[in-house]
């Protein structure tokens, strides 16, 4: 699947559906479309100190673990997503303000 946003951001990876009566519904969301939707969001963000958090969270999406960033995504998707949710590697750069905004 590609998404694109309203933006020009696109992401592409795999998703996984179910039917539901007569509709398809995602079901979940393949670790390749979530690495490419947060390699995307420092573009999406709407002001600098959004960008250089989630460039910090893009930057380190690549060096995480497939569970780390199917919880991640999950938050996202709930709306849920805390800094006490974050890795550490993440984390460690925002505070060091590590990634520079676009």
């Amino acid at each position: 699947m590609t998404l694109t946003s309203a933006r020009g951001a696109r992401a592409t990876g795999r998703v996984a559906l179910v039917r539901a009566g007569a509709t398809w519904k995602v079901d979940r969301l393949g670790i390749d479309f979530l690495r490419a939707v947060f390699a995307t969001l420092p573009r999406e963000a709407g002001t600098a100190e959004e960008r250089r958090v989630l460039r910090c969270l893009a930057d380190a999406t690549p060096r995480l673990p497939d569970a780390d960033v199917r919880r991640i995504g999950t938050l996202v998707v709930g709306r849920r997503l805390t800094a006490a949710a974050l890795p550490q590697i993440v984390t460690g750069c925002i505070r060091g303000g590590g990634a520079q905004a676009l």
